[in-house]
């Protein structure tokens, strides 16, 4: 293990240093403007392809030269990374996220080394990066029989003091390969909500489905974060632009940057005639043309949402440039579905784009309802129409339970099936606000944030 480390830090120095040396200059303005438009066109063609394959970086050989070529990584990161077996593992695990990556050459992370072990199976805390408003886990899972998928059937955050549920989105990923040894390495990522401070310690559980997991069975591990690695790391950037796309107005508020992510503060503008639902396709690019990706989004409020991009903050670049050009978007007259379960029709909806397949009868106030919209194909947007409460025809509030989107590869119609509860009968026709359409707003927009 020790040799095989010091090979690694070596290579790894070598690596970095000739990278470090390279002079990396400032792109003139046509030049940077070029890159701006070729940052929008690789939103588009991201759009146009699968994103559902987090990790998916072309040739391993192409992605360990981009990876070492610009990572230095810390002692206590190389000591995780000398059980690998593989560096094809590593790459998968922190290069297809810019800031991460920074963050890792930055001695960003925390060693952890918490385990739970038993039926045959250890779940370990290998590390963590983390800061006030995202937690990226390292875990390994070993099993004593091979497998070669792994899905979580329950994934768990807790409060480790309180027990209590911690209030975030979360996505986990893994190795698409084989599982080698009957081992796997993977990353859970951990979107704070906003306003929600990262606890002082956290408790990771899950409920893998690997064959000799025995049925109920979970596995946990808690550990400490340690909050002063990333106390005031920040950088906060007022903006307060007003954009207007087709008659529709939105500010860019700030923009605050921490080590893992940036937060785009978005508000729109209360006399819009159409609600801005989402903002696809756009990046942020700084004055060496770099492209920093969109990373999802966060929404506070009706008016009021947060984008996520990459982190810039320990490449301190002088200028960032946000670039956009689609938003879906739907008058506000036409915000509401309204169905009649018992007679299985539409009563009203935006257009005729919406059916309604399915219906089961309200059982004790519960029943399930199945719908279809039409779409396009390239939008890779799983629309789920609803997911807030609604209303049946005497007010009475309507809970929906579990939610499936679904959508066959090249088809045209998107499918959603959710349950809905109520405390009594149900009294036809029911309400539900649309959060999500297929109805979007095409002009590009940019906006110099510094």
């Amino acid at each position: 293990m020790t040799e095989r480390l010091d090979r690694l830090d070596l290579e790894l120095e070598k690596l970095s240093a000739s990278a470090e040396t390279e002079a990396l200059p400032e792109v003139p303005a046509a030049a940077l403007d070029a890159a701006i438009a070729a940052g929008m066109a690789e939103g588009r063609r991201r759009r146009q392809t699968s994103r559902r394959r987090s990790w998916s970086l072309g040739t391993a050989a192409a992605a360990l030269v981009l990876f070492f070529g610009l990572v230095r990584v810390s002692p206590a990161f190389a000591t995780y990374l000398g059980g690998l077996p593989g560096m094809g593992t590593l790459v998968k695990l922190v290069a297809g996220d810019s800031g991460l990556t920074d963050a890792v050459r930055r001695d960003f992370i925390q060693p952890v080394g918490t385990e739970d072990s038993h039926d045959g199976i250890t779940f370990t805390v290998d590390g963590i990066i983390a800061d006030e408003t995202r937690v990226n886990v390292f875990y390994t899972l070993r099993a004593s029989q091979p497998f070669e998928h792994l899905l979580f059937r329950k994934l768990e955050i807790q409060d480790a003091d309180t027990g209590k549920a911690v209030l975030a989105s979360y996505m986990y990923s893994w190795p698409s390969e084989t599982a080698v040894d009957r081992e796997v390495r993977g990353r859970i990522d951990i979107g704070m909500s906003d306003g929600v401070p990262v606890p002082e310690r956290m408790r990771i559980t899950i409920e893998p489905n690997l064959p000799e997991a025995p049925s109920g069975a979970s596995w946990s591990a808690s550990f400490g974060i340690d909050k002063d690695r990333f106390r005031d790391l920040k950088e906060e950037l007022p903006i307060h632009q007003v954009v207007t796309v087709e008659g529709q107005r939105f500010t860019v508020v700030r923009a605050v940057i921490h080590p893992t992510r940036i937060g785009l503060e978005l508000e729109m503008d209360p006399s819009n005639t159409k609600r801005l639902f989402h903002f696809s396709e756009l990046t942020l690019t700084d004055e060496r043309g770099t492209v920093l990706k969109s990373q999802g989004a966060s929404l506070t409020s009706e008016s009021r949402q947060i984008i996520y991009f990459e982190s810039s903050f320990f490449r301190k670049p002088k200028h960032l440039t946000l670039a956009g050009s689609r938003i879906m978007a739907l008058d506000k007259s036409k915000l509401q579905l309204k169905l009649d379960l018992e007679n299985k029709r539409i009563v009203d909806a935006p257009d005729s784009r919406v059916k309604l397949l399915d219906a089961s009868p309200s059982v004790n106030g519960k029943g399930s309802i199945r719908l279809s919209v039409t779409g396009n194909p390239e939008d890779h947007y799983f629309y789920s129409l609803v997911g807030g409460p609604g209303q049946d025809a005497d007010g009475k509030p309507l809970r929906i339970g579990d939610h499936r989107s679904s959508n066959s590869s090249g088809s045209v119609e998107y499918e959603t099936t959710f349950e809905v509860e109520a405390d009594g009968p149900v009294v036809n026709p029911v309400t539900f606000d649309l959060m999500n359409y297929p109805a979007w707003i095409e002009e590009p927009f940019s906006v110099k944030l510094k």
